[in-house]
């Protein structure tokens, strides 16, 4: 799979693309204040941070504090 692949995977979905919209507006956010603001239950939200987490140098720029999943 290539690196291209991988990065229209992340934005696939339109959670993954919420996430993507809330951090590059606010920077770093936390687990709770993802959760807070997309009002999505947890479930769903470490769903699609374990899918972002598998392109980990975008989950590092992200710099989401997010709790381990």
């Amino acid at each position: 799979m290539t690196e291209k692949i991988d990065y229209f995977e992340i934005i696939s979905h339109e959670i993954r693309r919420k996430i993507l919209k809330l951090i590059y507006e606010r920077i770093e956010l936390s687990y709770t204040e993802i959760l807070n603001t997309l009002e999505i239950s947890d479930g769903p939200i470490n769903f699609h941070l374990r899918r972002m987490r598998e392109r980990r140098d975008l989950y590092r720029r992200c710099k989401v504090r997010a709790r381990p999943v």
